[in-house]
């Protein structure tokens, strides 16, 4: 067993997690990296694959537009709505997924996408720890999004590399499906 140490002191636990690359094996190993998988969610990785993964991120995150463009985005994609259609929870995670591909790649969201969506419900799912995801699902919609990579200006940042999960991972976890998970969840 390991020994566990609770922490309320919110300045002590920011100090320890930004000392270390390694999080423990808890939760975090034991649940969340599994279910994120083949996604690498930067809060579930440790090691040498937390800094890999931190590398490539803030490498990347250098060539996205503007913060300030991804209201706009939202903004006008919530101004084309159908204002007698109800926004559910289905509703809210293909909008916010539709902002943040518009945003990064500058691509209208295209209905036969809609399949992305229902991967990020599988993944909820697995993550809440309610389930297994789909495996096809999930996999289709990393190949849809090495896809938009390959279309992109991004191609250049990593070339072949955005297909292996320290690549690929820089964009779905933080700008697909954590927005997708966390939105409708609010």
């Amino acid at each position: 067993g390991c020994k566990v140490i609770w922490v309320t002191d919110v300045d002590l636990a920011k100090q320890v997690l930004l000392d270390s690359s390694d999080k423990g094996s808890f939760i975090e190993q034991k649940i969340a990296a599994p279910a994120w998988s083949p996604v690498l969610s930067l809060e579930s990785v440790n090691g040498e694959s937390w800094r890999d993964l931190k590398s490539n991120f803030l490498i990347f995150q250098k060539y996205l537009p503007p913060a300030e463009a991804l209201t706009l985005v939202l903004r006008n994609i919530l101004s084309t709505q159908d204002p007698t259609v109800e926004i559910d929870a289905k509703q809210v995670v293909r909008i916010t997924v539709a902002c943040f591909v518009k945003w990064i790649f500058n691509l209208d969201w295209d209905p036969k996408w809609d399949f992305v969506c229902k991967a990020s419900w599988e993944w909820r799912k697995e993550i809440a720890a309610k389930g297994k995801a789909d495996p096809l699902l999930k996999r289709r919609t990393i190949d849809w999004l090495i896809d938009l990579i390959s279309q992109s200006h991004y191609l250049q940042l990593f070339g072949e590399q955005w297909s292996t999960p320290e690549c690929y991972s820089v964009i779905m976890q933080p700008f697909i499906l954590s927005p997708m998970i966390n939105m409708s969840d609010i």
